[in-house]
């Protein structure tokens, strides 16, 4: 992602290359942490909300002066509110984003950053600039077979939780660890490969760092991929659980449980170590009698609510209503008083619409056999039933989105305590969650389309490598 603090005053002086890149990354929108008091008798406080970058092409933000700016004009130059200094007066931005949008400065800088690069087309097109692209694109393309076969590496240590790294990792020594070398060996079936390794003076693709680097890649790139799982199902659990690993380090994990193509998944997020969660820190709290009183009213309050919010008796009384053995009872008598529970439990529910599909479903003599919820559901989903019983299908999903019991977070710590027992070091939250992820959820990741690509674009525009992975265009 671009940075305004680096692209001020700077950008004139790039090569065509590298501005083109700037071009093509775009404006950066980052969240900022800016608060606002608005004058006048009614006094309140604005805060900076992200959505107001949808609001045109141009606005930009700053995470090191936690500032807005113009985009093109930081690139081209421009007013100094937009281009050097930066803005923060959410109580005027509106009317200041107004009057910047119709400048000339403005249009001349929008005009200049669209036209970019097309001006040398000429020049680009002559056979010495193609020549050199060509060449360029042919080592992009070595480039990348060689980091492509690292990360099926650091895949196959992390789905079978081998240790990544060895005692001694010197040239000399006779066990280097078990990701070196499977790199070597697997040199030693791949002659690209292997010249690669023994010539390369500039990146291995081998080091500590550069394993981090490519593990943190393959943790965002899963992180995308059930981001948009998330997005496409109706309803999501978050599942929590903690403890101790091995090192005394307090460790929390999180699963978030949903359906994926009418199935409920469970994927594995990550790993956190929460901070200020000391013993003694929590005993001079406990000993601490002024907010004892406090600390019971706030355990009632949240005692209150779970009862209230998270009962799963309304859960239970709605599983009745698909118990296919009572089909046939339900023929004759429908449960109202299950249907009225539920739809009481879950006010988003319309009864009515409800009531009549479920008449429906408890006739058909095809579902008398089902079997539970998921059967039913995945039935209706697959034979394009979703539009017609969208009500029941609510219900369904949340059914089974509930998880009432799952092994998912016991067994996420049981692969903690194995990969911390065979690394035998402390590991940063990122790289211990990607490992995490590659031994829980192999499967998933051997099945995601593109992956390694996917890793290596991430991978390359993280930050300035000294080995090319970039293709040019003309």
């Amino acid at each position: 992602m671009n940075k305004i603090s680096d692209l001020k005053n700077s950008f004139s002086s790039f090569s065509l290359e590298k501005k083109l890149r700037i071009k093509e990354l775009g404006r950066p929108t980052p969240d900022l942490k800016i608060e606002k008091q608005s004058g006048g008798q009614k006094s309140r406080c604005r805060k900076f909300n992200k959505t107001i970058y949808n609001k045109n092409t141009w606005l930009c933000g700053c995470e090191d002066t936690q500032k807005l700016f113009c985009f093109v004009c930081v690139l081209f130059g421009g007013d100094d509110t937009w281009s050097q200094k930066g803005t923060d007066d959410l109580v005027h931005i509106w009317n200041k984003m107004k009057n910047h949008e119709t400048s000339k400065v403005y249009m001349n800088n929008v005009f200049s950053l669209s036209i970019l690069g097309r001006s040398n087309i000429k020049t680009q097109l002559n056979s010495a600039y193609r020549d050199a692209l060509m060449k360029h694109n042919d080592q992009v393309t070595k480039n990348r077979y060689v980091l492509n076969k690292i990360i099926n590496c650091i895949k196959f240590c992390g789905a079978f939780e081998l240790a990544l790294r060895g005692h001694d990792e010197k040239e000399d020594s006779e066990n280097r660890g078990i990701f070196k070398e499977l790199v070597n060996f697997s040199a030693e079936l791949d002659k690209d490969l292997k010249t690669h390794i023994e010539n390369s003076k500039v990146f291995k693709g081998t080091s500590k760092t550069i394993q981090n680097e490519i593990l943190e890649c393959m943790l965002d790139v899963y992180h995308e991929k059930v981001k948009k799982e998330i997005e496409n199902s109706p309803f999501v659990a978050v599942i929590a659980d903690e403890t101790t690993d091995v090192a005394c380090e307090f460790q929390l994990v999180i699963i978030f449980r949903y359906l994926c193509k009418g199935r409920p998944v469970e994927r594995f997020w990550k790993f956190y170590q929460p901070t200020n969660h000391q013993d003694s820190r929590f005993k001079t709290r406990l000993q601490d009698d002024s907010r004892k009183k406090e600390a019971l009213e706030v355990c009632d309050a949240v005692l209150s609510q779970i009862k209230t919010r998270f009962s799963f008796s309304g859960y239970l009384v709605a599983s009745n209503l698909f118990m296919s053995e009572k089909f046939s009872t339900y023929r004759r008598e429908f449960p109202e008083t299950f249907l009225n529970e539920t739809c009481s439990q879950f006010s988003f529910l319309n009864k009515n619409q409800l009531k009549s599909e479920l008449q429906v479903l408890y006739q058909r003599d095809e579902l008398s056999t089902s079997s539970g919820a998921v059967p039913l559901s995945i039935l209706l989903n697959e034979e394009g039933l979703n539009s017609t019983f969208q009500e029941t299908l609510k219900l369904l999903s949340i059914l089974i989105t509930i998880p009432m019991t799952t092994s998912e977070a016991e067994s996420c710590f049981s692969m903690l305590k194995r990969i911390k027992t065979f690394l035998r070091n402390t590991m940063k939250e990122e790289r211990l969650s990607a490992l995490g992820m590659l031994s829980a959820k192999k499967h998933f990741v051997s099945a995601i389309e593109n992956f390694n690509n996917e890793v290596i674009e991430n991978f390359a525009t993280k930050k300035e490598r000294r080995m090319d992975f970039i293709y040019r265009k003309l």
